[in-house]
């Protein structure tokens, strides 16, 4: 079995089986949602950067906020392959 643990600053992450689960603790989510267009685009680039979960991303949100997201080059990319085709 894969294991390891680090510690940091009373910050653990552990990776096991290599399932990585992601927790922001660097954004307060319910500031964010008080603006519904920065948090969708929050939300887009975290999706995009991170992994889907198994969650679907719109593609309506996409073409709506495609300037306004940052995402990687190569991602961007072939999103915009999948939007365009």
């Amino acid at each position: 079995m894969f294991r390891r643990q680090w510690r940091v600053k009373n910050i653990e992450l552990r990776i096991e089986n290599k399932k990585f689960e992601m927790h922001n603790w660097t954004v307060d989510e319910e500031k964010l949602k008080a603006n519904k267009d920065r948090y969708l685009i929050w939300r887009l680039e975290q999706l995009a950067n991170f992994g889907l979960d198994g969650e679907k991303i719109k593609a309506s949100d996409l073409r709506n906020f495609w300037l306004d997201i940052d995402i990687d080059p190569k991602r961007k990319e072939f999103l915009n392959l999948i939007l365009n085709s």
